[in-house]
């Protein structure tokens, strides 16, 4: 399948309300990371992914900031994390 092919199918693929949703749900969480609350968000994207069917992982990088990590579980590939948002480059 070449790269337009593919572009199209996964763009025909998204589920716009869903996606609509989950940011808005994500945009209402409290999660600055200067005021410790990043761990809100990532358990929130976390609980998420889990429901999605996927293995989730949540490393905690310091006391405020974690790295969420979601596979597939038959292949363990990477298929979505949500890094800090710390500002710092990772």
């Amino acid at each position: 399948m070449d790269i337009e092919k593919s572009a199209q199918a996964a763009s025909e693929a998204v589920d716009t309300r869903e996606l609509v949703s989950l940011l808005q749900q994500m945009v209402r969480i409290r999660s600055y990371s200067a005021g410790g609350e990043e761990g809100t968000i990532a358990r929130f994207m976390r609980d998420y992914l889990a429901a999605l069917g996927l293995e989730v992982e949540l490393q905690e990088v310091e006391r405020s900031s974690s790295f969420i990590c979601g596979f597939w579980t038959r292949s363990r590939r990477t298929c979505a994390s949500s890094a800090s948002t710390s500002g710092r480059e990772i």
